[in-house]
């Protein structure tokens, strides 16, 4: 399989028989082909994770399925603005944590997030793939208050993957943190030793992937960090 960055936490990632795109909000879509499955996922509502144009382009592809954190609504004024027809509606799985669905060849199960909505762990094509949303250690220094039991939430997550394969991981490596920008990333990897890493919400600080495998903690692992520069690099998984 090939995975391809979109833009912020937008990847497209390609195999054999499917495609799956994941929580595009902006830049360019590759040609759609009826002859691939497409499953699309958008972690949760915020406006840089889910946009209106998922429903248009995945119409492109006939029988496309469309997996939503539970914090996307879907009634009828929603429905309405987001140009959901009711055949697109009948296509959609809202996922809350723990559950897990099983659709034309692609296996997802969801987790809960330490901000909305949820994180997606899924299985396609004998691959197994990762992807955060933005279920990430959000160390705000001004909101000490919040950090232990939002801790305690991260870890209680992602030790549900503890001894599951990880083909692809796709994490927040977000600067805003300041400091304490690593801290998610680097537990996510050492607990759990994804194959490849592909850092994103990065709001296109790209050095600071450089940052990160410079940094002590990364030493063993910093070679499986992607190296990503610009929109439409791809690597393989």
């Amino acid at each position: 399989m090939r995975a391809t960055y979109i833009d912020h936490s937008g990847f497209w990632i390609e195999g054999e028989h499917h495609r799956l795109l994941f929580d595009y909000y902006q830049g360019e879509l590759p040609t759609p082909d009826p002859a691939k499955a497409l499953s699309v996922f958008a972690s949760h509502h915020h406006p840089d994770h889910y946009v209106a144009e998922i429903y248009r382009y995945g119409e492109r592809t006939p029988g496309t399925r469309y997996y939503l954190g539970c914090d996307i609504t879907l009634n009828a004024a929603n429905r309405q603005k987001m140009c959901v027809t009711d055949e697109i509606f009948s296509r959609c799985d809202r996922m809350h944590k723990d559950d897990v669905l099983t659709r034309d060849g692609v296996t997802v199960r969801a987790l809960r997030s330490t901000d909305m909505g949820v994180a997606f762990y899924v299985t396609c094509e004998g691959r197994h793939i990762y992807h955060a949303g933005d279920h990430n250690l959000w160390l705000w220094r001004e909101d000490a208050s919040f950090d232990r039991a939002q801790i305690d939430r991260f870890y209680e997550e992602i030790e549900k993957l503890r001894g599951l394969p990880i083909d692809a991981a796709f994490l927040p490596l977000d600067p805003r943190l300041g400091e304490e920008y690593w801290r998610g990333f680097d537990a996510f990897v050492r607990l759990l030793e994804p194959k490849i890493v592909f850092p994103m919400h990065m709001v296109e600080d790209y050095d600071i992937i450089a940052r990160m495998k410079a940094l002590p903690c990364s030493r063993p692992y910093r070679g499986r960090i992607a190296d990503i520069r610009r929109s439409g690099d791809g690597f393989e998984i």
